[in-house]
């Protein structure tokens, strides 16, 4: 039902022949990355689409790396860092429930090398990762500065809709999608900038209500790749700041000044969130439209 919509959706129209077919005016198909991802299954990891809904915060059985599967996915950063406390409590506690004990909100004050911040584990790494952010901060072009202030400030669904190329304006149009933020206003560098638009769209019913019959259905299915990835229980696990906490040679951009968090504690650098959307929901709007997804 949701391909059928999709091929007969009347936001594409301009960009499908009758018989569905991509347009022979449009450009060639993305040639890839030319790398093709090929690491093993790990065969012992349950399946996240099996245990995604214990990605919680608040609760006691999901507080810890064996209990909540969005911290177990990312456990492998624990091989470079060991958190002040193993559990979901950052600014956040979790009464006790059947066998699991309650958890108390953890005193970390998210400043790095503090009494109450985490541990390094592998330097080297750590360092190296440090550098990078370093590295790829002070030599980024103007267009750079201006795609990652729009990249951090609008709604994520926005930028990654770019990706879908010559099908990107029939795409929002199906979608409905909508954004208050188009470029970098003058005074972004003193003012902090929400994106008040829809970020996915309008999917296919509001309020019990029939909505969206062009790509309604497919802005369900992005929402439903979502549901159970939120990277907030995580960040609340790891415990771990943001590289420009660690080290003063972090460029952060002027016109991101404003959006700074004030409150270390609460503002968690690992797992990004922006990269976790943009991941989840670009793969999921990668298969909507196979003509623009490259896998390698």
């Amino acid at each position: 039902m949701l391909l059928r919509n999709l091929g007969l959706s009347t936001a594409l129209a301009p960009v499908l022949t009758c018989g569905g077919a991509i347009a022979d005016d449009l450009p060639a198909r993305p040639s890839g990355t030319g790398v093709e991802d090929n690491a093993p299954v790990a065969a012992d990891v349950p399946a996240y689409m099996d245990f995604g809904a214990t990605n919680q915060r608040g609760k006691a059985c999901m507080s810890d790396v064996v209990g909540n599967a969005g911290v177990r996915l990312l456990s492998g950063f624990l091989d470079v860092w060991t958190p002040h406390t193993p559990f979901v409590d950052a600014d956040v506690e979790a009464p006790a429930e059947g066998d699991c004990a309650a958890v108390a909100m953890t005193d970390w004050d998210g400043v790095p090398g503090s009494a109450t911040d985490g541990t390094v584990v592998n330097a080297a790494t750590h360092a190296a990762n440090i550098d990078y952010v370093i590295d790829i901060t002070a030599l980024r072009t103007q267009n750079e500065a201006v795609q990652a202030y729009l990249d951090d400030r609008r709604g994520k669904n926005v930028s990654m809709m770019d990706g879908t190329g010559p099908l990107a304006d029939a795409r929002r149009a199906g979608a409905r999608q909508s954004s208050t933020i188009a470029y970098v206003a003058a005074d972004a560098t003193s003012v902090k900038y929400d994106d008040n638009g829809n970020n996915r769209g309008v999917g296919s019913v509001v309020d019990g209500e029939e909505a969206n019959m062009d790509l309604g259905l497919a802005v369900d299915l992005i929402a439903a790749a979502s549901a159970d990835g939120s990277t907030e229980p995580a960040k609340r696990y790891f415990k771990y700041a943001r590289p420009w906490r660690w080290s003063m040679d972090v460029s952060v951009l002027p016109t991101l000044e404003p959006a700074k968090s004030g409150s270390p504690g609460t503002d968690g650098g690992f797992p990004s969130g922006h990269t976790a959307e943009a991941r989840r929901d670009g793969l999921a709007l990668a298969y909507l439209v196979p003509e623009r997804y490259r896998k390698s």
